[in-house]
């Protein structure tokens, strides 16, 4: 089916898992939701702060990402398995159960992260390609975690927003529309020309 946003048709729409435990003090497990359009546009639909994994057990989470694919019509989910290996065969195990139709593909990100995370969203917040959910800008933790990039370690809501980024079909931007680039790792403020 054509999915339309507005005028603009929908690509693809993409959900990504930075887990953790998401106890108090600690990392947030998040589930991001993105989509980009024709026209090169990427939206932030939904950012998802899931329950704390209480005795280290994640059948909670696993329940809340079901439903947000059932949800948001996702037939897969990226996960992210730095946190663990076993949570890919967790969530296989829950939604098997529940008797849904969802792949699950996991990646182990050995790059840099505070790189990953500069070269997936800066490019398309610097020429304006960037839309967000008015629930997501409402819930703050996003906004505040890209407001305070790189200097804030909790970067959870970005993480996973970052990923399912990373999955959508290759974004339509004009890199000689940004000329320069103020680099987010340089605490010196130098400019990179990107080539």
């Amino acid at each position: 089916p054509i999915v339309r946003l507005g005028k603009n048709q929908i690509q693809r729409m993409v959900g990504a898992w930075d887990p953790a435990t998401g106890l108090r003090g600690r990392d947030d497990s998040v589930l991001a939701v993105t989509a980009r359009d024709t026209n090169g546009i990427v939206y932030v639909h939904d950012t998802i702060n899931l329950s704390g994994a209480v005795d280290k057990e994640f059948d909670k989470q696993c329940e809340e990402i079901i439903t947000a694919c059932e949800r948001y019509k996702l037939g897969h989910i990226y996960l992210e398995e730095n946190f663990s290996v076993t949570l890919k065969t967790e969530l296989k195990r829950k939604i098997i159960e529940r008797k849904k139709k969802i792949t699950v593909m996991s990646e182990f990100r050995n790059t840099n992260k505070l790189n990953f995370l500069a070269q997936t969203l800066e490019p398309i917040i610097k020429v304006g390609k960037l839309r967000i959910h008015e629930r997501v800008a409402n819930d703050g933790k996003f906004m505040a975690q890209l407001e305070e990039f790189p200097y804030n370690k909790m970067d959870d809501f970005l993480d996973a927003t970052a990923m399912s980024i990373s999955k959508l079909p290759e974004p339509s931007v004009d890199v000689s529309k940004i000329p320069q680039i103020q680099s987010p790792l340089s605490f010196a403020g130098q400019k990179n020309t990107i080539t």
